[in-house]
């Protein structure tokens, strides 16, 4: 039954029957290795196949009981999002006695939505212990899927222009001076009161491990970047492995940037995987993770002059109705 394939089978932990189980999709994979997938990448219904085997090498004939529950229960988001609770099947061959080195099976199809981080399934078939009334059972229990892990990223920028109690203003606020009538004389621009060009530009970039009770591990292909270049000791800033809701953050300071014409970009970049805390192992229910974030860059459009153009802009004010009147 399972033991030629090359499926992940799932010995049994029952205390008289020998039970194996196995789940396979349509196309013959693992469940164990169904991956979890975000939106863009298409996810959906996947149909199911979980087989199990019951054994008896007790040395004894064992009748199978009835109605001692279900055979196979279906838990997890995965299955029950689908189904507003567990998924419960039955199984044939109930109620006949099993010879001693006799074996019984059965499979049961179902649908998943992998949309959603896992599903369990749990199988329990019952078996007299002694000639009396006492119960023995087969038992088998798995997670399947590998879920995503959840991170969560950001990116601050300010420019250190001493501004707001000294704490500079943030990189989404600055206004380029523009020039107004009062700044021109005899039709030519003059100088105007405008905020010094050349300022220190800092990058606060943060994540957060938000797997519950794990811990995340990241490896060599994290990297924050200012202008679309690696910072300086990139690898240092994602060394550590957080555990669960964490906040790791560090700044980068980018000096003399022109912030009247733009501010430049910067990007966070994060690849890697979930330890479990207790044994320090790659927990291989998660698929690896990664996160993507990005500041654009600020540009200011050329139509808008600053202090030093020659040109006065277009005097302009709103009329009641919301329109420009010249």
């Amino acid at each position: 039954f399972l033991g030629a394939s090359a499926i992940n089978t799932v010995s049994g932990s029952g205390d008289c029957l020998t039970t194996s189980t196995r789940c396979v999709t349509d196309d013959g994979k693992d469940c164990r290795w169904i991956k979890q997938l975000r939106g863009y990448e298409k996810c959906g219904l996947e149909s199911i196949t979980i087989s199990s085997q019951w054994c008896n090498f007790t040395g004894k004939d064992r009748t199978i009981y009835e109605d001692q529950g279900p055979a196979l229960k279906i838990t997890g988001p995965a299955a029950t999002s689908l189904n507003n609770g567990p998924l419960t099947y039955s199984a044939d061959g109930l109620g006949r006695v099993l010879r001693n080195g006799e074996c019984d099976e059965e499979q049961w199809e179902a649908t998943i939505n992998t949309c959603k981080p896992f599903f369990n399934y749990e199988v329990n078939i019952f078996a007299s212990k002694t000639e009396s009334k006492q119960q023995c059972r087969g038992y088998n229990y798995a997670r399947q899927m590998k879920s995503i892990c959840a991170v969560d990223s950001n990116i601050g920028c300010m420019v250190l222009d001493g501004k707001n109690g000294g704490e500079g203003t943030p990189c989404k606020e600055v206004q380029r001076c523009l020039i107004t009538e009062d700044d021109i004389v005899n039709g030519v621009s003059r100088q105007c009161t405008c905020p010094e060009c050349i300022q220190d530009v800092r990058y606060d970039f943060e994540y957060t491990n938000l797997t519950r009770d794990q811990n995340l591990r990241l490896d060599p292909w994290s990297s924050a970047k200012i202008r679309w270049q690696k910072v300086q000791n990139n690898k240092d800033y994602f060394s550590t492995e957080p555990p669960f809701r964490r906040r790791q953050r560090f700044s980068v300071t980018e000096s003399n940037v022109d912030v009247c014409n733009l501010i430049p970009a910067a990007s966070l970049s994060l690849v890697g995987y979930v330890i479990d805390r207790n044994t320090n192992k790659l927990n291989e229910d998660f698929r690896y993770c990664n996160t993507y974030n990005v500041f654009q860059r600020v540009n200011f459009p050329p139509s808008h002059p600053n202090c030093l153009d020659p040109q006065p802009r277009r005097s302009a004010r709103v009329a009641r109705d919301g329109s420009d009147e010249d």
